[in-house]
């Protein structure tokens, strides 16, 4: 409503309890943990393509550099779209954009598009209760994104970014370890903006 673009709630559980149904007749079991929330981001890309084809529109992916670093998108599910226009961006940045979005509204005397909740509520996926992003991975994305971007963008050294940020090595080298492990999934996700980072 901010932004003035028309938008439209499709639910998933329709769909989603009729892929549970059929998969049970030859699993036997109720889909739980990762097959369920996978499930449910399958579930939208479906959807999203289907809109996507009737109305000749381009699906635009959500994903960002910090998120494809940890694995966190589905394949063929939050991982579709024919562009992915923050995918250049690590989480801290996307944040920081929007916050300046909002600046530049407030400058002009209009509404802020981005509500302050979208700021201060803690990332998650929203596949399962609770869940939240930076549990799961034991860090939180601002602290990763310095290693990563001292790491893969300035080229530093695991040793030297841990000396330089106070981080702990094993740690680190674990969420290498993670980010290394996921290239397969960064190799099927949308083309994105070349983002340099300097400094």
């Amino acid at each position: 409503e901010n932004l003035g673009i028309e938008s439209h709630t499709v639910s998933i559980c329709e769909p989603f309890e009729a892929f549970e149904q059929v998969i049970r007749k030859s699993y036997k079991e109720k889909l739980e943990g990762l097959a369920s929330e996978n499930t449910q981001a399958r579930c939208r890309m479906v959807i999203l393509m289907a809109l996507s084809n009737a109305n000749r529109w381009m699906l635009v992916n959500t994903g960002n550099k910090s998120e494809a670093a940890m694995g966190y998108s589905t394949l063929y599910g939050d991982t579709a779209g024919a562009f992915a226009p923050l995918g250049g961006l690590y989480k801290t940045d996307v944040y920081e954009v929007g916050r300046w979005r909002n600046e530049q509204a407030r400058a002009a005397g209009d509404v802020e598009p981005i509500p302050e909740n979208v700021f201060v509520k803690p990332p998650s996926a929203e596949l399962a209760p609770g869940q939240k992003d930076e549990a799961s991975m034991g860090i939180d994305y601002e602290t990763l994104d310095k290693l990563l971007i001292a790491v893969q963008e300035q080229g530093q050294s695991v040793e030297d970014a841990c000396d330089a940020l106070g981080f702990d090595i094993m740690q680190a080298t674990g969420l290498l370890a993670r980010v290394d492990s996921y290239a397969f999934k960064r190799a099927q996700e949308p083309p994105f903006p070349d983002v340099k980072f300097y400094g």
